[in-house]
């Protein structure tokens, strides 16, 4: 809708420093908001703490009902570890960013993709932004972790 294209091109997905990150921070010069560093902190809807338990469930390896069915199946040991490191060195704040409904706009592969919500999670070892990505029945699909 703001009639910006960024094109990047490169052909490795380097710890999270690939196309799709550059792309993001460069867009958000000119789109506050195209990454997720650029938006700000808003009132908590009240759904914070429970993100926060789901968070710790991941890191745990525990079920939770937030999930959907398929999305422990596709967690990584390697995130799971990190998410557990960054967690047990204290949790600051989870800061809720905003969320966006999936419209036709956004490219998806994933047809039950409803719904974006965005956090800024500070801990004693760094901070990250996590964006969930909810199905239309309001449970985690997929989560996307970026680091300050």
């Amino acid at each position: 809708s703001e009639r910006l294209t960024i094109a990047i091109i490169g052909n490795v997905e380097d710890g999270g420093w690939g196309p799709e990150y550059i792309s993001h921070r460069v867009a958000n010069t000119y789109i506050k908001g195209a990454y997720i560093g650029g938006l700000t902190e808003r009132p908590d809807p009240g759904t914070s703490a429970k993100y926060r338990e789901l968070l710790q469930n991941i890191a745990d390896n525990k079920p939770s009902d937030l999930m959907a069915a398929t999305y422990p199946a596709k967690i990584s040991a390697d995130f799971r570890k990190n998410l557990a490191e960054c967690l047990k060195s204290g949790v600051k704040t989870l800061a809720y960013l905003g969320q966006e409904p999936v419209t036709e706009n956004h490219f998806v592969l994933d047809p039950t993709l409803a719904k974006f919500v965005h956090y800024k999670l500070v801990t004693g070892l760094k901070t990250m932004f996590y964006t969930f990505r909810l199905d239309k029945d309001g449970k985690v699909g997929f989560i996307v972790a970026t680091e300050e």
